[in-house]
C-alpha cells in the first residue's frame, strides 16, 4: 500500500475543541465511575453495620427478655412461698405458734417478713404467756379466791382485744356473778338441808345453789328430785309436813338482802307449797302421776334462740317449721312415745329440743319491695345450715386455701375452715334468698299478659 493510501485511511484529525471535549466527558466518566463505586461501598458499608446493629439489638432484647423472665421466676417463687406461709400465719391463733412461723418466715427469706413483725408477734406472746399463768392461777383456786383474782383477771383479758380473750373474760365475768350468787345462796340453801341432810343430797343441794330464779318446768325437776330423795329416805307424813312448814318459813337474813337470796327464799317457798299440796294439806290441782305437757313452740320459744340468734330472726311460720322438724328429730315417736316417759325423761327430752334448736344455724328468708311499693317474701321455706353442708364446705375452704393434707387435722386451722365454712354457706343461701324474693317481686311478664300487670299477684305478703 502507498504511502497516500495509507493516509487516506486514517481518521482526520480532530479540531482542537473536539479533543477538549473528549477530554471533558472522559474525566465525567471517570468521576462518574469514582462515585458510583463510592456509593456502592457505602451502600455495603451501611449494610455490614445495619446487621451488626440487629445482631446488637437482638442480643440485648434477648437478655432484656432473658432478666425478665429470671425475674418473673424469682418473684412467683416468691409469691408462692408467701402465699404458703400466709396460709399457715392465718391457720393458727395461739400467739407462740405465730411467732415460731414468723421465725421460720426470718429464717427462710420470705418477702415481707422480717424482725419488726418478730418483735410484735413475740410482745403478743409474751402478753399471751402472762395470760395464760393468770387463768392457770385463777382455775386452780377456790371460790373465793376466785372472786378476788376475777377483777383483774377481767381487765387484762379485755385489754388484750383478741376475740379468744374477750370470750374467755366474759366467761369468767359470768362464773364471778355465779360464784356471787352461789355465796348469796349458800346461807339459804344450808335452812334448807341442815334438818334433812338425807333428803337433800348433793346432787339436789347443788342445784339449788348454783340457780337463781327457777321456770315452772325446772320447778317441778327439782320437786321430782325432792319426791325421790323423801321416798328414798323413807320420811313419814309427819316429817314431811315439817319440811314443808320448815320451807315455807324461811326468811332472808340481813336488811338488804340481794336478789339471790330472795331467789333462794322464793324457791323455798315454792317448794314447800308443792310439797303441801301432795300431801292434801293445801288443796291442790295438780294430781302426783300429772305428766309434763308435750313440747310447744310457746313453750321453748325462750330458750330456743339458735345459734348467734338465727332461730330469733325467723318469721313464726318458719319457726313453726323448723321447731316441728327438731322435735319430729328428738322425739320420733310423737305424742305417744312423750306421754309414756317418766317426768325426768320428758324434761330431758325437752332440753333436747332446745340444744337441738340452739346448734342449729337457720337462714331467714329474704324479703324485697317491689310491684307498686309492696314487700315480696322468697316463696320457700327457710333454710338450714346442716352438718353434712358444713362439712363440704369445709373441704372447699381447705382446697382454696391450699392447705397440706398434714396440716388439715389441725385443730385450730379446723376450728378456722368451719368458721369460714358457715360463714360463706350464709352469704350463699342468703343470696339464693334474695334472688327468689327478687324473681318474685319483678317478674317477667309474657307480652300478651303485660296489659293485666297491675293485678294483684297471688303471692304478695303484706
Amino acid at each position: 500500500m502507498s504511502r497516500a493510501q495509507l493516509y487516506n485511511r486514517l481518521p482526520a484529525p480532530k479540531s482542537k475543541s473536539e479533543g477538549f471535549w473528549e477530554a471533558y466527558e472522559a474525566a465525567e466518566d471517570r468521576d462518574e465511575r469514582r462515585e458510583d463505586k463510592a456509593i456502592q461501598q457505602a451502600n455495603i458499608d451501611k449494610a455490614r453495620q445495619d446487621s451488626l446493629q440487629q445482631r446488637r439489638d437482638s442480643l440485648q432484647q434477648q437478655s432484656i427478655l432473658n432478666q425478665r423472665y429470671a425475674k418473673a421466676e424469682l418473684d412467683k417463687e416468691a409469691q408462692t412461698k408467701r402465699d404458703d406461709w400466709n396460709i399457715m400465719y392465718e391457720g393458727v391463733t395461739d400467739p407462740a405458734d405465730k411467732e415460731t412461723i414468723i421465725k421460720a418466715g426470718i429464717d427462710d427469706n420470705v418477702r415481707n417478713v422480717d424482725l419488726s413483725l418478730l418483735e410484735v408477734a413475740t410482745n403478743a406472746r409474751i402478753r399471751s404467756d402472762n395470760i395464760k399463768t393468770n387463768l392457770t392461777n385463777y382455775y386452780n383456786s377456790d371460790d373465793m379466791e376466785k372472786l378476788n383474782l376475777a377483777p383483774k383477771l377481767i381487765s387484762t383479758l379485755t385489754q388484750s382485744g383478741t376475740p379468744v380473750h374477750l370470750e374467755i373474760a366474759a366467761k369468767i365475768e359470768k362464773n364471778t356473778k355465779d360464784l356471787q350468787n352461789r355465796a348469796d345462796n349458800k346461807e339459804i340453801v344450808n335452812m334448807m338441808v341442815s334438818s334433812y341432810p338425807n333428803v337433800f343430797k348433793d346432787q339436789l343441794k347443788t342445784h339449788l345453789e348454783s340457780g337463781s330464779s327457777f321456770s315452772d318446768k325446772q320447778l317441778d325437776m327439782v320437786q321430782s328430785m325432792l319426791e325421790q330423795n323423801m321416798k328414798t329416805a323413807n320420811l313419814s307424813f309427819k316429817q314431811k309436813s315439817e319440811l314443808a312448814s320448815k320451807l315455807m318459813l324461811i326468811q332472808t337474813k340481813g336488811d338488804m338482802p340481794t336478789q339471790e337470796q330472795r331467789n333462794a327464799v322464793e324457791r323455798a317457798h315454792a317448794l314447800g307449797f308443792r310439797l303441801n299440796q301432795e300431801l292434801g294439806i293445801f288443796p291442790g290441782t295438780r294430781p302426783p302421776d300429772e305428766k309434763i305437757d308435750f313440747p310447744t313452740l310457746k313453750s321453748i320459744d325462750d330458750d330456743a334462740t339458735g345459734e348467734d340468734n338465727s332461730f330469733d330472726s325467723l318469721s313464726e311460720d318458719d319457726k313453726k317449721i323448723k321447731f316441728a322438724g327438731a322435735v319430729e328429730k328428738i322425739i320420733p315417736g310423737g305424742k305417744e312415745a312423750f306421754n309414756n316417759m317418766s317426768m325426768e325423761e320428758q324434761n330431758e327430752q325437752g332440753q333436747k329440743i332446745i340444744e337441738e334448736i340452739n346448734k342449729t344455724t337457720y337462714i331467714p328468708k329474704a324479703k324485697k319491695a317491689g310491684f307498686k311499693g309492696f314487700e315480696y317474701s322468697d316463696p320457700e321455706p327457710a333454710k338450714t345450715i346442716t352438718e353434712d353442708m358444713i362439712q363440704e364446705k369445709i373441704k372447699e375452704v381447705m382446697e382454696r386455701g391450699r392447705v397440706p393434707e398434714k396440716q388439715q387435722s389441725d385443730k385450730r386451722i379446723l376450728s378456722q375452715a368451719r368458721k369460714t365454712a358457715i360463714r360463706d354457706l350464709k352469704r350463699e343461701l342468703q343470696k339464693q334468698s334474695r334472688k327468689r324474693a327478687s324473681n318474685i317481686a319483678f317478674p317477667t311478664f309474657p307480652q300478651k299478659d303485660l296489659q293485666n300487670r297491675d293485678e294483684q299477684p297471688d303471692y304478695l305478703t303484706y
